[in-house]
């Protein structure tokens, strides 16, 4: 918790310096605004992936295995397709 406090508190301070740096042509005003951006990237807490609900990992397996199954009908059919086609070149 303490961490993330101090990751908070040198954003805001990263920010003054980059916001002051971009008045001031000698402070590197990007520079910092960049350093500001890393720091509240550190001090913000990872939100939990539940976009899919409590069984997320199965309702995302089901979905790759449909799409698999999907793009392999899809495959089958093309290449029936490019076969015949090519039948009826060799019968002319």
């Amino acid at each position: 918790m303490l961490e993330r406090i101090l990751w908070g508190a040198a954003g805001i301070a990263s920010t003054g310096v980059g916001l002051l740096g971009l008045i001031i042509p000698i402070i590197p005003g990007i520079l910092f605004l960049l350093l500001a951006a890393v720091c509240f990237s550190r001090a913000v807490k990872p939100k939990p992936n539940n976009r899919y609900g409590a069984a997320g990992r199965l309702s995302q397996r089901s979905f790759a295995d449909e799409m698999r199954a999907d793009l392999h009908q899809q495959y089958r059919s093309f290449a029936r397709q490019l076969a015949r086609q090519q039948r009826r070149f060799r019968r002319r």
